[in-house]
């Protein structure tokens, strides 16, 4: 029996120190270069600190065959983090040095990379990332250590702007911000910005193009919807102006000529999530340039999608200004039918620079503007305009498209447009002249008939 507990205990020794290969590392310490806790939506993002990267293990014997450099016993840095339901959780390097990582998540899981960053920077990235404790430690491909920047992020795997190398998104943006939600009005969003900057876009993502400046030009907080419109995003400008955006999953997306008009930048991101997006309007080349930034559902461009934008400047009626003669809210079915509205037609813009379909003249700002309910029937919605001159129609419809007309309405040369099933939103109407002069006109909106 004396013999048969021997040997028991001498197994029981055994399976002691047949301890898994990562034992050498002390995963229950705190980081040697400090910790932090973090909610989600923490600021300033990223949060950074400073490390000396490497140690005198193998990271490829000590956790597994997986990950590769050299580090300490110990973690560099401890991360406490609350996590939300929308964003990630990136860690990266940067470092003059070839640097990697290695990352204990909260379920004792083990993620580690090497050149996942830009250049010979580390990044690991979790989509969806679990509260609690991330340890983490900061390696060096070659035995020897080397001082490197920490970079904790929700929005980023690129550098902080202690790298000097890339886009920072924790500085506040130049230009501006808006707050957004799916189906917003007026449609498109517009702001000016001045294109261009010393930093190479490239240091962003290797697929960027162009020349962009280290702060984000203008921040978009957007809320999403629950249908199917997409975010569009572009830049019109007579310099050849490329995009650089850091989405609200943290991934940088860039354009350069994506619209088909000229040298101007398009993004279109299909189901677009709620967050944060960083956008910077830069140059193809090294020089500055105005520009204008257009935020949009239904298109690119300024007013009517086009590549030019939507300022006055670029001959084109803008129809996030305020309606000259009014507006109106009408529902499905409204009494008395029909609503009449004076305006004065007409205007110093050609209508035909919303599309060649369109005759006339009109003013820059619509004239007024139909915040329309729909219903549940079959009625169409009829715009139509009765004058002694000769009118014409110009509408950008809930939908974000221009509808136009001259003289389809009833007697001498009055415009009517009927819209079949016409959508919930904001209409916005011009009632222009064929000639270059103004006139006293009167609008009528309808479901029944064409006045």
């Amino acid at each position: 029996m004396r013999a048969l507990l021997g040997t028991l205990a001498a197994a029981a020794l055994a399976v002691a120190f047949a301890a898994p290969a990562n034992a050498q590392l002390n995963t229950n310490a705190n980081g040697t270069y400090g910790q932090v806790s973090l909610h989600t939506g923490f600021e300033p993002d990223p949060r950074t600190a400073s490390v000396t990267a490497g140690g005198n293990l193998d990271a490829s014997s000590v956790v597994n065959s997986t990950c590769t450099g050299h580090i300490a016993a110990r973690p560099d840095y401890t991360v406490q983090y609350v996590a939300g339901s929308t964003f990630p959780l990136i860690i990266s390097t940067t470092s003059e040095a070839d640097t990697t990582l290695v990352v204990r998540a909260p379920n004792g899981s083990w993620s580690c990379d090497d050149d996942g960053g830009s250049n010979l920077n580390a990044l690991v990235r979790f989509a969806h990332p679990s509260s609690g404790r991330y340890q983490i430690w900061v390696g060096t491909f070659g035995e020897e250590t080397a001082p490197a920047t920490l970079n904790i992020s929700e929005v980023s795997g690129g550098q902080s702007a202690s790298s000097g190398e890339g886009p920072d998104i924790s500085l506040p943006p130049t230009y501006g911000a808006v707050t957004l939600r799916s189906g917003f009005t007026p449609d498109p969003y517009n702001a000016n910005v001045t294109a261009g900057g010393g930093l190479d876009a490239q240091n962003a993502n290797s697929s960027c193009t162009g020349h962009i400046a280290s702060a984000p030009d203008y921040q978009l907080n957007w809320t999403a919807g629950s249908g199917s419109l997409p975010l569009i995003i572009s830049a019109t400008s007579q310099a050849d102006t490329t995009l650089v955006i850091n989405d609200a999953n943290g991934n940088w997306i860039c354009n350069d000529d994506g619209d088909g008009q000229g040298l101007n930048p398009v993004v279109r991101i299909e189901h677009p999530a709620s967050g944060r997006y960083d956008i910077y309007v830069g140059t193809f080349g090294t020089d500055t340039a105005p520009a204008a930034l257009h935020i949009s559902e239904l298109h690119a461009g300024g007013p009517g999608g086009g590549g030019n934008g939507g300022s006055a400047d670029a001959g084109q009626p803008d129809f996030s200004a305020a309606p000259t003669y009014g507006s109106v809210n009408l529902h499905a079915g409204f009494t008395p039918d029909p609503y009449t509205h004076s305006i004065t037609a007409g205007g110093s813009l050609s209508a035909s620079s919303v599309g060649s379909q369109c005759v006339g003249h009109i003013a820059r700002a619509p004239d007024f503007r139909v915040n329309w309910t729909a219903g549940s029937g079959s009625r169409p919605l009829i715009f139509s305009v009765n004058s002694s001159a000769d009118t014409t129609l110009v509408i950008n419809d809930a939908q974000g498209n221009w509808r136009c007309d001259d003289d389809s309405g009833n007697g001498n040369l009055n415009p009517s447009i009927s819209i079949d099933h016409p959508a919930s939103g904001q209409y916005d109407v011009w009632v222009g002249t064929f000639g270059e002069n103004t006139a006293p006109s009167t609008l009528n909106v309808s479901e029944l008939y064409s006045r």
